[in-house]
């Protein structure tokens, strides 16, 4: 299942190799818009995140925060879960999917899957709050 996802890629720094960073940032609706990929870095990590081009955020000390980040950021724009894939994996992958379609098959099965509790409540906190 694809529709209320994000998903997102992740590898080591691309400036420091120490560090994790998730290089694409997507739903069903294409890439997270940079604004709320920034805020919410701003949010958890408090500081400004470097420019890193849309879709990608980072960098993170540990795998921990980069899933910390995700999860919050799929909080915040409200979708059901956030998948989290190694870059590795995920280029396997997409090396052997015949078609788009075997490729959105496949997506939903790689790397690990966080559900967002709060969204199958009907909806996040947010959203409870001021709707």
């Amino acid at each position: 299942m694809i529709r209320n996802t994000l998903f997102g890629i992740y590898g080591v720094g691309s400036k420091d190799p120490a560090t994790c960073e998730l290089t694409h940032l997507f739903g069903d609706e294409g890439y997270v818009d940079s604004e709320t990929i920034s805020r919410a870095y701003l949010e958890q990590e408090g500081r400004a995140m470097e420019q890193m081009g849309a879709g990608r955020a980072g960098p993170f000390a540990r795998l921990e925060d980069l899933q910390r980040y995700a999860y919050a950021l799929c909080d915040q724009i409200g979708v059901a879960r956030v998948i989290l894939i190694d870059r590795d994996e995920y280029n396997q992958k997409v090396e052997h999917a015949t078609s788009l379609d075997e490729l959105r098959e496949i997506l939903p099965t790689m790397g690990s899957a966080m559900e967002n509790a709060d969204h199958s409540k009907g909806g996040t906190i947010w959203s409870k709050i001021f709707n």
